[in-house]
């Protein structure tokens, strides 16, 4: 089994331009074009058995909007054979933040996104950290978009010190960095938070990232803490399954990258 721990769809009606925004922002070029369709498609042609979806709430006043589209996603796939699972959107600014989670458990999400960047704050603010001790308390995972961002190259606002200190204070259990721990700060991610029992993704890291390094990384926080990621549209979900299978560890180590770690959390 194969679970995509991380992948971004859009609704039809503002793929396009949600898209071509980032698309300029970063100036990367996808594997896909963002759509719902395409990405069943890719994880039909690469034997992904599910992907999960993580939406991004830009606006803390529209989460339950972008909610109720992941909602209707995760109803549309019960069941099915490539299954989509969504997360909920949470923006840590959201006026009536314990009362969005208790509509987030009453929807039957299983965890949350997070985007320092998108969402303009940094990791260490007191209200991102809020949040995610409301979602650690709802048995919730928390995703989190951490080192950097290409469309954000000025400034890194989640970065393996701030992590480091969020983590000594919160002793989280259900947190995922992704980009294996900060994305192009990967020698800081080896000093600074490498088993402190939080959980890496392999998002976009394929091929920015050398085989001995991620190795390295895999021992010292534990393949148990280890989940497959692809960041799907931006990177291509049978290039990065090949990336994993490449890689010099075990294959009980690749089941738990692939699924098991991802099963235990969801």
């Amino acid at each position: 089994m194969i679970i995509d721990f991380h992948t971004h769809i859009f609704p039809d009606k503002i793929v396009d331009a949600a898209m071509k925004k980032m698309m300029e922002m970063s100036q990367l070029t996808p594997e896909l074009d963002g759509r719902e369709k395409s990405l069943i498609e890719s994880m039909e042609r690469s034997g992904v058995d599910m992907s999960i979806v993580l939406p991004v709430a830009t606006n803390p006043l529209k989460c339950d909007s972008l909610n109720q589209y992941a909602a209707s996603i995760n109803e549309k796939y019960k069941g099915k054979k490539h299954s989509l699972l969504c997360f909920a959107g949470v923006h840590p600014y959201a006026p009536d933040l314990e009362d969005l989670f208790k509509r987030i458990v009453g929807m039957g999400f299983k965890g949350i996104k997070l985007h320092p960047d998108y969402q303009g704050f940094f990791f260490d603010d007191p209200k991102c950290k809020k949040t995610i001790e409301l979602a650690e308390k709802n048995n919730l995972v928390t995703v989190v978009h951490s080192g950097l961002d290409y469309g954000y190259v000025t400034e890194i606002r989640c970065t393996p010190q701030r992590i480091l200190d969020v983590a000594r204070d919160l002793k989280p259990k259900r947190l995922v960095m992704a980009h294996l721990g900060a994305n192009s700060m990967w020698y800081d991610v080896e000093k600074t938070i490498c088993g402190l029992g939080l959980y890496f993704d392999t998002a976009f890291i394929n091929p920015r990232i050398t085989d001995d390094q991620l190795v390295r990384i895999i021992r010292a926080n534990g393949a148990d803490k280890i989940l497959f990621a692809t960041d799907s549209p931006w990177n291509d979900q049978k290039k990065d399954i090949d990336f994993i299978e490449r890689q010099n560890i075990s294959i009980e180590e690749k089941s738990m990258i692939f699924s098991k770690n991802a099963l235990n959390l969801i």
